[in-house]
């Protein structure tokens, strides 16, 4: 048989759970957006650099196949001529998901393909040469497009999804620290290739989740606190409704 607190303890519990529930919301969104506006984790200037160093490597590879292909660089360029311009498979962002077959153009003129992996991507490892280099050989993200050329000097040919290094077409790059308004890294990119971002996301979602639970069961309860309110009122009704009735 219920007892006389207990619609006070499901009421406490559901107040509990309900607020408790919606301060993980309100955390779960703040890191969240804050995640969104701030998808990449800091590294330090030294980190940093060695990442540019690398991305200078492929924008001088990719400035020597051009010179022998009209100024063009390989995505521009059809296959007929040694080109990967039927092999373009543009993104969000312009950002090409089949950048290895672009990568592979340029393997002559590539010293090593280790210096297509950031070296800040402790998930992504290179290959030992271009006859086994695959896309998962790839830290960095390449723009593709009639509009990203060597002639197209503001447009950004690199971006690095691990430390946010831009690189444009004429050679020139910027920081992470010092990028502005270049395109951000499609947010599915970064949950495949940026371990620490898909790291905070899982955990955000868990809170969310987590939060959401809380926030149900405390509705559940306050039904509960209801239903058990309206049973105890019957209990303890009973005997007088029956006292005056016998009356």
């Amino acid at each position: 048989m219920p007892t006389a607190n207990q619609p006070g303890r499901l009421r406490f519990s559901s107040l509990f759970c309900r607020v408790a529930g919606a301060l993980g919301l309100a955390v779960g969104l703040f890191l969240g957006g804050d995640l969104l506006i701030h998808p990449l984790a800091g590294h330090s200037r030294d980190q940093l650099i060695e990442c540019y160093n690398n991305q200078q490597s492929i924008v001088v590879a990719f400035k020597l196949w051009a010179s022998e292909h009209s100024n063009h660089l390989p995505f521009n360029v059809s296959s007929n001529a040694g080109g990967t311009k039927e092999l373009c498979r543009i993104g969000q962002g312009g950002s090409d998901w089949n950048e290895a077959a672009h990568f592979r153009a340029i393997s002559n003129e590539l010293a090593s393909p280790s210096f297509l992996v950031c070296p800040n991507d402790h998930n992504r490892k290179p290959a030992a040469d271009f006859q086994q280099f695959r896309q998962a050989n790839i830290s960095y993200l390449l723009r593709s497009g009639a509009n990203v050329d060597l002639g197209r000097a503001s447009e950004v040919l690199l971006v690095c999804p691990i430390d946010g290094n831009v690189l444009y077409c004429n050679g020139n790059g910027q920081f992470a620290i010092e990028a502005k308004g270049v395109p951000r890294p499609p947010l599915s990119c970064l949950w495949q290739r940026n371990e620490s971002f898909r790291r905070a996301a899982t955990q955000i979602l868990i809170l969310l989740f987590a939060a959401g639970l809380l926030i149900a069961l405390g509705f559940a309860l306050r039904r509960g606190g209801a239903a058990a309110s309206t049973s105890i009122q019957e209990v303890f009704c009973r005997p007088a409704s029956f006292f005056t009735r016998s009356h």
